[in-house]
């Protein structure tokens, strides 16, 4: 999502189609090694970034501005999903659409962070679907 994003120049093309599986509506922060002074027993994660531009790194928490993404966005991510909830697809999916962009679903009830052998097979089914569908739009 942040890619679909970013102004487009040399370094980034114009993008034919987004997918998003388990994605978030807002910049994530890295995580590190180190351990943090106060405790030796986990990993410090306040300061760690992981996302990069142009010398300067996003803010974790900032929300990332959708608004701005041109391609048909495919959006999925299962509702059992403790690590990332689903809502930050559905809070991505109710900003697109208020931007009348053009955006898909695939919400999978009994799926979690990890997908089941048979919701793999779903999940490529359903992101081929939506590429031979965009790319069919595209084609003269």
């Amino acid at each position: 999502m942040i890619i679909a994003t970013l102004p487009q120049d040399g370094r980034i093309p114009g993008l034919a189609a987004v997918s998003s599986l388990s994605g978030s509506d807002r910049i994530v922060q890295g995580f590190s090694w180190k351990r943090s002074r106060k405790s030796r027993k986990r990993a410090s994660y306040r300061k760690a970034r992981a996302w990069l531009w142009r010398g300067e790194y996003f803010l974790p928490g900032t929300p990332i501005p959708v608004e701005r993404c041109n391609a048909p966005v495919l959006l999925m991510h299962g509702l059992k999903d403790k690590l990332w909830k689903a809502k930050r697809s559905e809070r991505l999916e109710r900003r697109l659409k208020a931007a009348g962009k053009h955006v898909e679903t695939f919400y999978m009830a009994d799926e979690a962070h990890i997908l089941s052998m048979l919701a793999v097979d779903r999940v490529i089914a359903r992101l081929v679907a939506f590429l031979d569908k965009v790319f069919a739009t595209l084609s003269p």
